[in-house]
């Protein structure tokens, strides 16, 4: 299965264009686009509808989402923010 990362991880002020992101490879199965945006990570997957299930989707995604989540969580564990006094 054909995927790609499209990554514009780069802090900045932008208005991401969802629509005009969108993958436009035939052969690709899946393009998961990361994102930052105001210091905020947004995940988008962009896939050809006839190919998969969306309720499948949904849950793949869910699953992603929280494997990201959980990364960021031991990351800040790991790396703890000195609090300015």
């Amino acid at each position: 299965m054909p995927v790609v990362f499209t990554s514009a991880l780069f802090d900045n002020d932008m208005v991401y264009d969802y629509d005009k992101a969108a993958s436009r490879t035939p052969q690709v199965y899946l393009d998961c686009q990361a994102m930052l945006q105001c210091g905020k990570l947004n995940v988008v997957w962009d896939y050809p509808t006839e190919l998969y299930d969306s309720s499948y989707i949904d849950e793949m995604f869910e699953c992603f989402t929280e494997f990201i989540l959980g990364g960021e969580k031991m990351l800040e564990k790991a790396f703890p923010k000195k609090r300015k006094n």
